[in-house]
């Protein structure tokens, strides 16, 4: 298995032994020998850590929901589904987003995001598309399959019961596309 450091620096590491490989600007590759001598139980390391490092490669299949309390989303920025797309490692985001305090920077953790079918104040039955979490860094997600195709109301309501809602429909669950890019971000207090 090569394992690079670098452009030029990469390891080779077999059962038997482990070098330092050196690529020449010229193409010539210069070896190492680092007389490494695996005995038995640091074959199976050895083996354990390659399986690990070969696997945490692999793209994950699930569902992925954000819930109130969980900090699995505290390194998103951005527009979720820009990475967590169809076929991503964390899977394909249907919603996504994040929730911000009226300040504008301070995360807001713990609310719930809704979908709506009407507009707030319009005349009719109201029913609700999805009902989102956000988690406990103020991010919301789900991979559950929802049809935004006839458009959708967003309201976001935070853990201490204030509601704001969002006046035009969208049929976009990727909310961090606008928000934050050509609109501000979502706030609550």
């Amino acid at each position: 298995m090569f394992i690079s450091i670098d452009t030029a620096w990469s390891f080779f590491v077999s059962m038997n032994n482990l070098s330092l490989l050196r690529t020449e600007t010229n193409g010539s590759v210069f070896a190492l020998p680092l007389n490494f001598e695996f005995y038995p139980m640091k074959k199976i390391i050895f083996a354990f850590f390659t399986a690990i490092a070969i696997f945490s490669c692999q793209h994950v299949s699930g569902t992925f929901v954000s819930t109130h309390g969980s900090r699995a989303g505290s390194s998103m920025q951005g527009n979720c589904i820009d990475c967590h797309k169809t076929g991503a490692t964390e899977g394909g985001f249907i919603i996504g987003g994040s929730v911000f305090t009226t300040d504008g920077s301070t995360r807001n953790p713990n609310g719930t995001v809704y979908l709506h079918t009407l507009a707030p104040g319009a005349a009719g039955v109201d029913s609700i598309v999805a009902t989102v979490e956000i988690d406990g860094v103020g991010n919301f997600y789900t991979t559950h399959s929802y049809d935004l195709s006839k458009g959708v109301y967003p309201s976001v309501t935070s853990s201490s019961g204030n509601k704001v809602f969002m006046t035009q429909s969208t049929t976009s669950g990727a909310c961090n596309s606008c928000h934050g890019v050509s609109t501000a971000v979502i706030t609550v207090n």
